[in-house]
């Protein structure tokens, strides 16, 4: 509950948005779907911005890319035929991932949850996975790699910046993508999150994409394991052996689902048997 809210903003343009934003820094917060948002305990909010006016919620196909809109909601994800056509339909996985409940995912967004930072976040993966970009707005319009944007997040947004797209490849080659998500049920909170994708040529492997969340304070790539990976034969035999590589560039946090150590313990597997099913679908 923000209990000391005092104002109530809805923008009309982008530049409107990122004006009230810095008029008060520190104290004003977007407010997208808003699930997070409303039930947190920041005494320090005062201000709210509500992008619901705005028109990010699209999702369209340019060029050689997909944009997804940063307020379609991972309902609207979930139901869209082009979600379902894109990377074998992992975004739409990681959609139904968000949340059990269908009112949840009415209003959850997708740039909100790039922006709320959470580690555990499917969503975040698969975006990791699928080599997508974020697109900024603020004194100017950049898109950066996903990958910079969640380790920098708080730097990017600190400065009035909105997230107003996600955007992500189209690839051509013969690819495979698959999501782990391990927690205690389904619709409780994960332990570990992992996403792949694997492109084939023949019986090597010529890109490979691993990224974990819940194996860090934020989600991230294993770039050292996939550059391993790239150009081999990605049999069990030769999975099993390089998951000795896989613990040490872990630092999971400890919660009440599990501890630092059982995420570095079930991290290997969830690694591996992806990336098995990725490169079986690719194949």
């Amino acid at each position: 509950m923000l209990i000391n809210l005092r104002e109530y903003h809805r923008p009309n343009s982008l530049a409107e948005a990122s004006r009230w934003l810095t008029q008060n820094p520190g104290k004003s917060r977007i407010l997208a779907g808003g699930t997070r948002l409303l039930a947190s305990a920041d005494s320090s909010i005062e201000e709210v911005v509500d992008l619901q006016s705005l028109p990010l919620n699209g999702t369209t196909f340019e060029g050689r890319e997909y944009a997804l809109g940063s307020m379609v909601t991972f309902q609207q994800l979930l139901d869209s035929k082009m979600s379902l056509e894109m990377a074998g339909g992992l975004l739409a996985q990681a959609a139904r991932s968000r949340s059990a409940s269908k009112m949840i995912r009415n209003r959850s967004t997708i740039g909100g949850e790039l922006a709320s930072g959470e580690a555990f976040s499917a969503f975040a993966a698969c975006i990791l996975a699928l080599d997508g970009s974020v697109v900024l707005s603020g004194s100017k319009e950049e898109t950066v790699q996903a990958s910079l944007f969640i380790s920098q997040r708080s730097a990017f947004l600190s400065c009035g910046s909105i997230i107003t797209a996600v955007r992500i490849p189209r690839f051509v080659e013969a690819c495979g993508w698959d999501l782990q998500r391990l927690s205690v049920i389904p619709s409780a909170k994960p332990i570990l999150c992992v996403a792949t994708m694997v492109c084939r040529v023949q019986d090597s492997a010529s890109q490979v994409r691993i990224a974990i969340a819940g194996g860090c304070t934020v989600p991230m790539r294993l770039r050292i394991l996939e550059q391993k990976l790239t150009g081999t034969a990605l049999t069990e035999e030769h999975l099993k052996e390089l998951e000795r590589w896989i613990a040490p560039l872990l630092a999971p946090p400890a919660d009440i689902h599990a501890s630092a150590e059982y995420r570095r313990e079930v991290a290997p597997v969830l690694v591996r048997r992806s990336i098995l099913r990725s490169w079986e679908m690719a194949g």
